[in-house]
């Protein structure tokens, strides 16, 4: 039976490092005979990944992974097999970034009022002119050692309930959601 995977993300995802080329090989390297790069609320990917794949015998099926809210609970929405010409989701994509950078300063002054600290010039600075995601500010917290007697962080240290993916996870958790879940709901719409 053949490999697939329809839940891959590239560099053009605000959560991924690889760029396309990268992750086809990956792909072809473990053996995959169709993928889709599902990029968040991005389209980027579709015209490379046609490319790349093609020159590497490789099935490619273009994807997307939208942002979205519905009756106050937010989702991630998956398309497949849009023409990689399309520029329907362009729109999508620039609202989506104009939102995270209005909410930027809320998720953080949330996180402050939380008791943590977050250097946010050092943020900024580690982004290279991209939006500061969740993960960004995590791991940042996590590493500031004055958040070390933070009670909150301890799941996610070494050793914690909830360290096998700490900076996912950080967000994940209901005690970090119940705080931010009103506001992103309020932005992201």
């Amino acid at each position: 039976m053949d490999k697939i995977d329809l839940h891959i993300h590239s560099s053009y995802s605000d959560d991924a490092d690889f760029p396309v080329g990268e992750v086809v090989d990956i792909a072809r390297e473990n053996d995959l005979a169709i993928i889709s790069i599902t990029d968040h609320n991005s389209s980027q990917s579709a015209s490379d990944g046609v490319k790349f794949c093609s020159d590497r015998n490789t099935g490619f099926i273009t994807g997307i992974e939208i942002d979205c809210s519905f009756n106050q609970r937010n989702f991630h929405l998956l398309g497949y097999g849009y023409n990689k010409d399309t520029h329907d989701f362009h729109y999508i994509q620039s609202e989506f970034i104009r939102k995270q950078k209005e909410a930027t300063p809320v998720k953080i002054k949330r996180l402050k009022d939380m008791g943590f600290f977050l250097e946010e010039d050092f943020l900024y600075e580690n982004i290279k002119g991209a939006v500061p995601q969740e993960e960004s500010m995590a791991e940042l917290i996590l590493l500031d050692e004055r958040n070390n007697g933070n009670k909150l962080l301890l799941p996610y240290r070494e050793g914690g309930v909830r360290s096998d993916m700490p900076l996912v996870n950080f967000f994940g958790t209901s005690l970090v959601l119940e705080s931010l879940v009103t506001w992103k709901f309020n932005i992201l719409n």
